[in-house]
């Protein structure tokens, strides 16, 4: 091959490479002790802010076992000077007929996206905790916060 060939294949390759779809900037998942997240739980993650067009949004995942149809989480998003946001988010993890939704072979994933909040400082703490009548859910593995 010769070196302007060479050339031209990187060049091709990289416009590739910026057309493909990114992936999520920051992903983090927190294990929950025992798979069973308590009503008195409240998982934390300190998050830069996001920039311009992206979103934050918190994801869930199952195990087997979750006899769950919904989950409902509250994340609150506090920013470093002093506004907050409290929002209620809805997760399907079974249909009507008890099949489980969301993808993922032994732990399915469940995510919800985060309404836009304006944010002028450099990080977002966010807090996540559920508001469920049930005291404890079992079979929640992890809550995780990603921003794309």
């Amino acid at each position: 091959m010769t070196p302007r060939a060479a050339l031209a294949a990187l060049a091709v390759v990289g416009a590739l490479a910026a057309c493909a779809p990114q992936g999520p900037e920051c992903h983090t998942y927190r294990p929950v002790p025992d798979a069973r997240l308590s009503r008195r739980d409240t998982l934390r993650f300190r998050i830069a802010a996001p920039a311009e067009g992206q979103s934050v949004g918190i994801g869930l995942r199952t195990l087997p076992s979750a006899a769950l149809m919904r989950v409902a989480l509250v994340a609150e998003r506090r920013a470093a000077n002093g506004q907050r946001r409290r929002d209620t988010l809805w997760f399907a993890l079974r249909d009507s007929l008890g099949t489980r939704l969301g993808h993922g072979h032994r732990l399915r994933h469940a995510a919800c996206t985060l309404p836009p909040m304006a944010c002028p400082t450099d990080s977002l703490d966010v807090l996540v905790y559920h508001v469920m009548a049930r005291p404890t859910l079992c079979g929640v593995e992890r809550v995780g916060v990603h921003v794309q």
